[in-house]
């Protein structure tokens, strides 16, 4: 079924008229992306900007044809590269932006990085994305929040969120599967060759980096360059690097605790290979089925051991503002399964 926006589906009482409403507000706003003051900050791409920004279409639509979901190309127009000087976000270098129906990213240096984080953020419009109107104001279309973005759900109060570290850890997982899989010009073969050779170099202690002293970190490098005189200049890795430790340590503990699912006649999931339980996660991600996901755990590793996990995600500081807790959250996935 062909899609006209990045939202799947409305949850509250609006009615069919009203859903429809909302249906086509997000499709106008898909279609025009003529926002106030973008043109101010907004970077013209380069050719090989847009090159970049194709790819980022093709192999992100490999990844759903490899699940069995429906392709969703997004326009050019919806990927907005804003000037480096420009960008006000201090926390991250790239958004989704639901609401608006499209994604800013701060100013790139290198094709890889570019492709990475583009294919990051049209992983989040092409997954299911559902919006809400919270109860009490179901009749009023200007109250329309986020509800869910694959793994990702907001409750209906529209305020505390669940899974959005394990969210963005599939994602990224994902990601970049697809990219080390990818070896094409659209990436100049002199970026991959530099990257290569440098990661060579740490690897042998020819070269050091302060952020990649061991071979996780630099298995984990996307880009990386020297300076004239031989000196690492710039390095880049791959997203969410905790939260994808823990999704795999996760992982890990499921394949290797897999006979609870056997032993109970349960293994609807058909779990033999590792690499069968990280399906489980993608496709759920990709579909919107957190419930799934809960399924799973809670089956491995006891009643409400998701809900266990969600809760690090809403905690509050000694000044009761709330953070996400994704240490906590870590070290409690590599105790699970400890008796």
């Amino acid at each position: 079924m062909e899609k006209f926006s990045s939202i799947d589906g409305i949850i509250g009482d609006v009615g069919p008229e009203g859903e429809e409403e909302v249906k086509e507000c997000f499709a106008y706003r898909f279609k025009k992306q003529n926002y106030e003051g973008l043109s101010e900050v907004e970077k013209r791409k380069t050719s090989e900007e847009s090159a970049t920004v194709q790819l980022a279409n093709q192999l992100t639509n490999e990844i759903l044809r490899r699940h069995d979901c429906g392709i969703f190309d997004i326009p050019e127009q919806n990927i907005h590269i804003i000037k480096e000087e420009c960008w006000q976000d201090e926390e991250n270098e790239a958004t989704y932006f639901w609401d608006l129906q499209a994604i800013g990213i701060k100013e790139r240096k290198s094709a890889a990085s570019l492709l990475e984080i583009t294919m990051h953020e049209m992983m989040h419009m092409k997954v299911r994305n559902f919006v809400q109107v919270p109860i009490g104001l179901e009749k009023s279309l200007t109250n329309v929040k986020a509800f869910s973005n694959g793994l990702n759900v907001i409750n209906r109060g529209g305020g505390k969120e669940y899974f959005e570290n394990l969210n963005e850890a599939v994602i990224e997982e994902m990601v970049k599967k697809e990219i080390l899989e990818y070896i094409d010009s659209e990436i100049s073969d002199q970026e991959i060759a530099e990257t290569k050779r440098i990661k060579g170099g740490l690897l042998s202690g020819s070269l050091k980096h302060d952020l990649a002293k061991n071979r996780e970190d630099i298995e984990d490098i996307l880009y990386a360059s020297c300076d004239e005189s031989g000196r690492i200049k710039e390095v880049d890795f791959f997203c969410y690097h905790k939260s994808r430790k823990m999704l795999d340590i996760l992982i890990n503990k499921i394949f290797q605790n897999k006979e609870n699912l056997e032993a109970n006649n349960k293994n609807e999931f058909n779990i033999k290979a590792r690499e069968d339980v990280f399906n489980v996660f993608a496709e759920a991600t990709l579909k919107g089925e957190i419930r799934r996901v809960i399924k799973l755990v809670d089956r491995v590793f006891g009643l409400g051991t998701m809900k266990n996990l969600a809760g690090f995600e809403n905690k509050t500081d000694a000044d009761g503002k709330p953070f996400n807790d994704i240490d906590g959250q870590l070290e409690f996935v590599k105790k699970l399964g400890e008796n």
